[in-house]
């Protein structure tokens, strides 16, 4: 049992620590005074990270840099919810980047 327990912890600190790191990238600064909006959209952030599938693809990502969007994060728009209940101005800043990335490809459709 002692083993599986170990395991367990070292799991969990894991993955915890890539959600801070996350959370890092972000610029999401947890506060002390959370209101209930941020206390849902900070727990749905936990929850996802401990239940998420794609480990290992996270600590890639972070190892490369974090280089653009994590498709691969399953998690994204709760931290997306986060952020945007911390400082509305990153929203529509990041709204306004998705929208730029996704016109090449509805051009390419178009002109199929």
């Amino acid at each position: 049992m002692t083993g599986l327990l170990t395991h367990m912890t070292t799991d969990f600190d894991r993955r915890l620590k890539l959600r801070r790191q996350m959370l890092d990238r972000m610029g999401i600064v947890p506060k002390q005074d959370l209101g209930t909006t941020l206390i849902e959209a900070s727990r749905d952030t936990l929850r996802c990270c401990t239940e998420c599938r794609t480990t290992e693809a996270c600590e890639v990502w972070f190892d490369r840099g974090a280089p653009g969007d994590p498709g691969f994060c399953g998690g994204q728009r709760a931290f997306d919810r986060l952020s945007d209940a911390i400082n509305p101005d990153i929203r529509a800043a990041r709204e306004e980047a998705r929208s730029e990335d996704q016109a090449p490809r509805r051009e390419r459709r178009a002109s199929r």
